[in-house]
């Protein structure tokens, strides 16, 4: 078991969205999670030196929300306790500078920045994703994640079928 400061998990995953940022920061993150595994989405050019993290090859294609959805479907009978989900350079893309906040909560089945609003990228067509992911109606505010950074318990992913993520990732 994997003490991560919000209960004991046996396995915690990082998944990196990465096109071509620098991943300095990577190996200090891994360190202070033993036991802790890591895969990189790789959408850019090689890395070289990579023994610490293991690095999966993706077409450059639908931005982060591509690669966390890969990761579920490819992944989703063998999820990891917990999932965090970053990007190559968190840190450009966040309004904190410690990623602890991203699992801070995962108590809760998920945990991320507690932001609530409608983000300025919300797409247009909201109501018509809504509809066809078969959620509820869509709310005009809600809890997001600024910059992708978030963390997820395995058995708030699975209350979701395979299918439900298949269908998420056609839509990117």
């Amino acid at each position: 078991m994997t003490k991560i400061g919000i209960g004991e998990f046996s396995g915690i995953h990082f998944v990196v969205s990465r096109y071509n940022e620098y991943l300095e920061w990577l190996p200090k993150l891994l360190i202070k999670f033993p036991g802790s595994i890591c895969t990189v989405y790789n959408k850019g050019d090689d890395i070289i030196g990579h023994e610490l993290y293991n690095v999966v090859p993706l077409k450059n294609v639908g931005r982060e929300t591509d690669t966390y959805l890969h990761h579920v479907i490819f992944n989703y009978d063998n999820l990891d306790d917990v999932t965090v989900f970053l990007q190559g350079s968190p840190f450009d893309h966040c309004l904190f500078k410690n990623i602890n906040i991203a699992w801070n909560n995962c108590k809760n089945g998920y945990g991320f920045e507690n932001i609530i609003g409608t983000p300025s990228f919300y797409p247009s067509n909201g109501v018509e994703t809504y509809e066809r992911l078969r959620l509820c109606v869509r709310p005009p505010k809600f809890k997001f994640s600024h910059g992708s950074v978030f963390s997820v318990r395995k058995d708030m992913i699975t209350t979701r079928t395979k299918k439900f993520y298949e269908l998420a990732i056609s839509m990117v």
